[in-house]
């Protein structure tokens, strides 16, 4: 069984917090319609979706730490980033003055469904259909050219190199942090800034819009006449700047058997018969090992030990391919991953 992911410390968030947010939608004078309220706890953020009598339902999210909101308006940020590239986002409303320095989002919620809803159900020539379809969006958000690379707000006016953003990432963050709560992990993280100067040199100067947590229960679909076209993107709070392929490779790990969603069949070969561009196998794989090294501390922390070790023997598989000195002894004697996807993955080599 693999373990749930929910962060520990949530609470239902109460009605007259909606109620707030609903009356400041609504406009000025404007009171608020009766709603049903909905809370769920399968999620990192604390979650509610409000139902209104006319059927419009609007979710609601409080982060569980400060520097949530951040993130919230990084989602608000990509939001309009991915608009403009034709892919349907959620809008987040207006908060009242009292609630804009919390870490709080609302949006209306989009009446489509999502890849993963669909997907047991697809025939073969339907799930085709839908991968290709989701390889073009892809494509159609990493259109979006920023300046740099790395946090959003920064790329949008500051030409950082992939370097420094990925040296600070995770020589800045994730290696204290793995210090502090994943030793496993430590090794790996070395790995991975062993690899920095080639990765840098390989990859294109420009960051594109990353998603940043790919998988198909973020993407919605519309269904008609025996095809699934892929339209839009939820949850964009880890939205970022980066090389095209940290999205391709985080959505080839999530959908493993490590976390759960495998997709079964030549999937990924779908999604890039309809991405068409080109690809590096060496900047990609460099992706896989450290998604599997972000996921792996994550499941670490809450406690999920035996799903972390397996995550990280998989990490080691995908690290021992990478170029740069071999500073983490750990990566050289690393087995077969579990799971995870091959490095070059059938990828064009620029």
């Amino acid at each position: 069984m693999q373990p749930d992911f929910i962060q520990p410390g949530g609470a239902h968030i109460p009605a007259d917090l909606v109620s707030t947010i609903l009356r400041s939608a609504m406009g000025p004078g404007a009171e608020p319609p009766s709603f049903t309220l909905a809370n769920h706890g399968q999620f990192s953020n604390d979650l509610a979706e409000a139902t209104l009598p006319d059927g419009r339902r609007m979710i609601v999210k409080r982060g569980r730490h400060a520097w949530c909101a951040e993130r919230f308006d990084t989602a608000r940020r990509a939001a309009g980033l991915f608009g403009a590239a034709g892919i349907t986002t959620p809008g987040s409303v207006s908060l009242p003055a009292e609630l804009s320095r919390l870490a709080v989002d609302a949006y209306w919620r989009i009446e489509l469904p999502t890849l993963a809803e669909l997907w047991p159900e697809l025939g073969p020539d339907e799930r085709r259909s839908a991968m290709r379809s989701l390889g073009r969006l892809m494509r159609r958000a990493h259109t979006a050219r920023l300046r740099g690379h790395g946090e959003l707000r920064a790329a949008l006016g500051e030409a950082r190199p992939l370097s420094q953003a990925l040296a600070e990432d995770l020589g800045g963050r994730l290696m204290p942090a793995a210090r502090a709560g994943w030793p496993e992990g430590v090794p790996l993280v070395d790995r991975l800034l062993a690899a920095i100067p080639e990765v840098a040199r390989r990859a294109a100067e420009a960051g594109v819009l990353l998603h940043g947590d790919l998988h198909m229960g973020n993407v919605l679909c519309e269904r008609a006449g025996g095809a699934v076209t892929c339209t839009g993107m939820l949850d964009l709070e880890c939205a970022h700047a980066g090389p095209a392929e940290s999205d391709l490779a985080r959505l080839s790990v999530m959908h493993t058997d490590l976390f759960g969603m495998p997709a079964g069949g030549p999937w990924l070969e779908w999604v890039r018969e309809g991405y068409e561009g080109e690809v590096d196998p060496v900047v990609y794989g460099f992706y896989v090992a450290y998604h599997l090294v972000q996921l792996g501390f994550h499941s670490a922390v809450l406690g999920h030990h035996e799903h972390a070790a397996s995550v990280a023997a998989a990490a080691r598989s995908a690290a021992a391919a990478l170029p740069g000195p071999r500073r983490a002894a750990g990566a050289s004697r690393a087995g077969p991953g579990e799971g995870a996807p091959s490095p070059e993955g059938g990828l064009v080599a620029r």
